[in-house]
């Protein structure tokens, strides 16, 4: 087995944490500092297995968080060519 010191992958957590995907993210960071706490109480195992899960929490909000950003872009690019007259817009009240 590998006995080399574990990733925590703090810094990719803190990076997904502006990602607009914030219950996966803070999970994510959550995971990381287990990760790096499991590791100086000389958990190298669970250091190893906390910090997997860290970086694919972090990663997979990333990923929404781009998706999340393309989505609104497109809907905001989209919303120009929405035109109301008055007389659509009395309808609604």
């Amino acid at each position: 087995m590998d006995r080399s010191k574990p990733k925590d992958y703090l810094i990719l957590a803190i990076i997904a944490c502006f990602c607009p995907a914030w219950p996966i993210n803070i999970v994510g960071f959550v995971y990381s500092i287990m990760s790096r706490n499991s590791l100086e109480q000389g958990n190298i195992d669970g250091a190893r297995r906390l910090g997997r899960v860290a970086k694919l929490l972090s990663v997979v909000s990333l990923v929404g968080g781009a998706v999340i950003f393309i989505a609104c872009a497109v809907n905001l690019s989209m919303f120009k060519y929405c035109y109301f007259s008055p007389v659509d817009i009395q309808l609604f009240f």
